[in-house]
């Protein structure tokens, strides 16, 4: 990979429209992935390495995981993760780059003729159509009539869409109004209805690793009950795609009504 530019575009109304429904930690996490990523290129497998540069520990792999699904696709043959949308503003930086070094080696862009005179203390040559009598009360050629007739070009075609784009397109209209029964019974149960195409995307990324849909639903109701999600009439409860990136079945749920502290003693006394 070619050297990028010192500065990295940011689309705010576009990263805005992706990530709403990400807890503060995710944001950290994809952002310093985008970062390293502009600055190193695609990412590695090494999931050590991962950890590392998102400056987490073990224990948050799953988080880390569930980003690097969301926003990232994974080349298995080259152990790496990549990022479209990235990829594509690194080729416009190199480009603009190329550009650059084009125009130096032919002097750099062209110079203004009115500027150098003014900067070089001369006169700029006086221009004989100017200093001309006007005598003529017709031009000496008419204009072409034709001119005023001709359309406007045609817009150039738009060009194709690469197959990482293709790809893209159909996984997302894939997704949307096609939830399976099994989403939908948990879907009914989580209590906050939020963004729930991506719910669907990241409920079929995760569903190996869950357990049967009557029990997760059972994890979801222990969990209204708790006191985190209860206080501020549930303004603490994540995002149904946050909780399931987390793997939040596999959280302890506190009991209702349990204070932090006895919460503790509860697990101390299980071990």
């Amino acid at each position: 990979m070619g050297k990028v530019d010192i500065w990295m575009p940011l689309y705010v109304n576009d990263y805005l429209g992706d990530t709403m429904h990400l807890s503060t930690l995710e944001h950290g996490i994809y952002f310093l992935l985008m970062l390293h990523y502009w600055k190193k290129g695609q990412l590695t497998g090494d999931m050590s390495r991962l950890l590392a540069i998102s400056k987490l520990t073990a224990d948050d792999t799953s988080i880390l995981l569930g980003v690097l699904e969301e926003f990232f696709h994974y080349e298995s043959i080259e152990d790496k993760w990549y990022h479209s949308r990235i990829d594509h503003e690194i080729g416009n930086a190199e480009s603009r780059r190329e550009s650059s070094r084009l125009n130096g080696l032919k002097g750099g862009r062209p110079k203004n003729p009115e500027k150098t005179h003014s900067l070089s203390g001369g006169k700029p040559r006086s221009n004989p159509e100017i200093t001309q009598p006007l005598t003529q009360t017709e031009p000496a050629t008419k204009p072409n009539s034709n001119l005023r007739k001709s359309s406007s070009p045609s817009p150039a075609p738009a060009p194709p869409k690469t197959q990482s784009e293709e790809k893209d397109l159909c996984a997302s209209a894939g997704a949307k109004g096609a939830y399976t029964t099994d989403f939908e019974d948990w879907w009914t149960a989580y209590p906050k209805k939020r963004s729930k195409d991506k719910a669907f995307t990241t409920w079929k990324k995760q569903r190996k690793r869950m357990p049967p849909v009557s029990e997760l639903i059972e994890i979801t109701e222990r969990w209204v009950n708790t006191e985190d999600w209860l206080k501020e009439d549930g303004e603490f409860i994540p995002y149904p795609a946050t909780w399931l990136n987390a793997a939040g079945w596999l959280d302890e749920v506190s009991e209702p009504g349990e204070s932090p502290d006895q919460k503790r003693r509860r697990l101390l006394s299980a071990i």
